[in-house]
């Protein structure tokens, strides 16, 4: 078979795969965080399956490449990569209604496993086994340089991938269109392969078939966005659109208008949920004397706006981080428009714990909307330190108002632990909380003396405004402030919560509501939960690394030492700079709210870093270095870039700026990356067949990243906190760092 010259095939080929597998996968986890309504514990279900499906696939290819005929594996794969990505989208957004998960019903963790299992397969798959076929069909002498030099173009590729993304997350693409754009790119790739993998007439017939299918899809484009959209609503959808933020959904049903969040409900019109929203602003204002300055952080949508203006406010701040759900607002609301330019209200756009960072002003109540300690953004409205920063922008007597999932009949062991956790949090900033019971517990907290909130003094309150309300009743108000239902509240939420205090750096809250979210819907997984929950947290830190010892030692008698070694190094480079990355994204987003293009970049240095130290260690490599020293210098990198990762955690970052904060983590994301990639080709030179054995190195890498994204997000970081996270790393690559030093040492002796 004839082979053209490197650069003009496999290289150039190598980076649209590359460039082409990130883009697919963003797009994809974006779409399925939509469908599963997702959270952090989705991130990490979905980003695990793609990375176990990839390294399949790449042990699959480096089978497959010692066939006599693998450039036409590579040509299949290239045409079945590009069909698969328009149609598992289409899948995607069709999976609840196949498996009988209606709209708005959350999924169990078993379904989104299985799922997500099935969907990424098409794509991830293929993915991976073009890369052991990349690397067997590239024309290089030396064996090792080949493998590292594909693997050096597809990182490439990756980093354009992310940055091709990026850019069209900015001019707001529809999903399917970029899809399909995805699959104009692998086809286009097919096409230019066909003369040297087929037959004459076979590729004529193949170029003809797939450029028809190809302009019909982009023709077909929109219609098949909005007939896949309609499959996962029973209403009719009138408009969907993605922002930096998120993704919003409105559908209709004779007159009522639905809002739909990420997948998940956010409010309703001109009928919304008028208890929920009287409650949310009627409770925290009744308990002041004078309410004159209020802030509303999100949810004012679902008519919390109306009922706070009902009361004698002179200023009202409303702040939503999305200005898309303010423009659909006013499109789709009747009077919504009108009720924002009102005199006392004010409208502004960003994160609200930012603002509050920025000194908005003092205030008398301030209430946030009606969310959950759901994912590691929302914590951080939850936390001990933004309880702090609200506590500095109220004024004596000022009240905080905000809400969990709660019960008036059984709360649950994982409800009422939340609870505790927040009260006992609360409780370390505010010199008074005080709880109201009900299916969703609601939480006062008051700065300074207070007299708390009694029926008689609300309905008082109520009757001197003339606050007329539907719900909110002076008869509704004697029941839900009953003295002895609260008391009750009061005492099942005063015993210390086992897991301590919610913090930024240790979300607890996170950890309770995942425990709710698998009591609810896989109570199977809950019995995980719950065994992790009562271990020691000395044994949580070295279970990992004991684990990792036992395979460490268990590879280096398996394959000979040195390459078990390797084998070693490799995967736990993969799981270690998984949570690095992950580390520096949140720790991102804790700080300065959800950012997607700032995280963007932070995936684009990452995997420029590995292409960087991809080719740096090639460079050292042909100069003849030993493959060994630069695993030895690589893995002592690590350890004191994890080191210093900790440290800079304590960093007042609040007085460097968003700007330099961004250009530190924008470091360590490139650090990190570069230390990936020069992993892969010293441990390739130290495999005994080199090239052969490129697959399953690729497959070590892989499985690495993916025990890191589901181990850390699920467990690691929620229950003990995203600094003793990078301990656990520290302690993991010791083991590999000293083995191979060892190693080292005795190459030395003996030289």
């Amino acid at each position: 078979m004839k082979m053209l010259p490197a650069f003009q095939y496999i290289a150039p080929g190598a980076v649209v795969i590359g460039a082409v597998g990130i883009a697919a996968q963003v797009v994809l986890i974006r779409e399925l965080l939509v469908v599963f309504q997702g959270n952090e514990l989705v991130i990490g279900i979905l980003l695990a399956n793609w990375l176990i499906t990839e390294a399949i696939g790449a042990l699959m290819g480096a089978r497959i490449a010692r066939s006599k005929a693998p450039l036409i594996w590579y040509f299949w794969l290239l045409i079945l990569s590009a069909i698969a990505i328009p149609l598992v989208i289409y899948a995607g957004r069709a999976a609840g209604i196949v498996i009988g998960i209606p709209q708005g019903a959350a999924w169990g963790f078993a379904e989104m496993l299985l799922v997500s299992l099935v969907l990424f397969a098409p794509i991830s798959l293929p993915h991976g086994a073009l890369f052991s076929l990349s690397c067997r069909l590239y024309p290089e002498r030396n064996s090792e340089s080949g493998a590292t030099h594909i693997y050096v173009l597809e990182t490439l590729g990756t980093l354009l991938g992310a940055l091709f993304f990026t850019l069209l997350l900015l001019l707001q693409v529809n999903v399917m269109i970029i899809a399909l754009y995805l699959a104009l790119t692998l086809l286009a790739l097919a096409l230019f392969t066909a003369p040297l993998a087929l037959r004459p007439p076979v590729q004529y017939a193949a170029a003809t078939v797939l450029l028809v299918g190809l302009i019909a899809g982009l023709w077909l484009g929109p219609a098949l966005d909005r007939s896949s959209l309609q499959l996962r609503f029973e209403e009719t959808v009138v408009f969907s659109q993605n922002s930096l933020h998120g993704n919003l959904v409105v559908t209709r049903a004779a007159e009522q208008t639905t809002f739909f969040y990420d997948g998940r409900f956010l409010a309703s019109a001109p009928l919304p949920d008028v208890v929920l929203a009287e409650e949310k602003a009627h409770f925290p204002l009744l308990a002041h004397q004078n309410p004159e300055n209020v802030l509303l952080l999100s949810g004012g949508l679902g008519g919390i706006v109306g009922e706070i203006l009902k009361h004698p406010v002179k200023n009202l701040d409303y702040v939503e981080l999305d200005p898309l759900i303010w423009q659909a607002g006013k499109k789709f609301v009747p009077g919504w428009e009108d009720l924002l330019q009102k005199e006392p209200v004010r409208t502004l756009t960003g994160d609200g714990r930012l603002l509050l960072q920025r000194d908005l002003g003092d205030y008398d109540v301030i209430i946030l909307g009606p969310l959950d300690p759901t994912t590691l953004h929302l914590n951080r409205l939850f936390s001990r330190q933004f309880f702090e920063l609200v506590r500095d922008n109220l004024r004596p007597g000022g009240i905080f108002a905000f809400s969990v999932p709660g019960s008036l009949v059984y709360p649950g062991p994982e409800l009422l632990e939340l609870s505790r956790v927040l009260n006992h949090t609360a409780k370390e900033v505010f010199t008074q909380v005080f709880l109201i019971p009900g299916d969703r517990n609601l939480f006062l907290a008051f700065n300074g003396e207070a007299a708390g909130i009694t029926a008689q003094i609300a309905s008082t309150r109520l009757a001197e405004r003339q606050i007329q309300a539907l719900a909110v009743t002076p008869m509704y108000l004697d029941y839900r402030l009953d003295e002895r239902r609260l008391a009750w509240a009061a005492e099942l939420v005063s015993p210390a919560p086992a897991l301590g205090r919610n913090t930024d750096f240790r979300p607890v809250a996170v950890y309770h509501m995942l425990a709710y979210w698998g009591a609810m819907f896989s109570p199977s997984v809950q019995a995980v939960f719950n065994t992790i929950k009562q271990l020691p947290t000395g044994l949580l830190l070295l279970i990992l690394p004991l684990m990792g010892a036992l395979l460490l030692f268990w590879l280096a008698r398996k394959k000979s030492g040195l390459p078990g070694v390797a084998l070693y190094a490799t995967g736990s480079t993969g799981l270690a700079g998984m949570c690095a990355e992950l580390y520096l994204l949140l720790t991102l987003q804790i700080m300065y709210g959800h950012i997607y293009l700032q995280m963007s970049l932070l995936l684009a240095l990452f995997m420029a870093g590995g292409a960087a130290g991809g080719m740096l260690a090639q460079k050292w490599l042909k100069k003849g270095v030993s493959p060994l020293y630069v695993l030895v210098k690589t893995e002592r990198t690590m350890l004191f870039v994890f080191l210093a990762l900790l440290l800079i955690s304590f960093l007042p970052f609040q007085y460097l700026g968003p700007a330099w904060t961004l250009i530190i983590f924008m470091f360590f994301s490139l650090l990190t990356g570069s230390l990936v990639g020069l992993t892969f080709p010293a441990a390739v030179h130290l495999q005994p067949e080199g090239k052969k054995t490129a697959g399953v190195l690729y497959a070590a890498d892989l499985l690495g990243g993916w025990l890191g994204g589901l181990v850390a997000a699920l467990f690691l970081m929620p229950l003990l906190g995203l600094r003793e996270t990078l301990v656990v790393m520290m302690l993991i690559k010791a083991g590999s760092w000293l083995v191979l030093e060892n190693h080292c040492r005795q190459q030395m002796v003996k030289g």
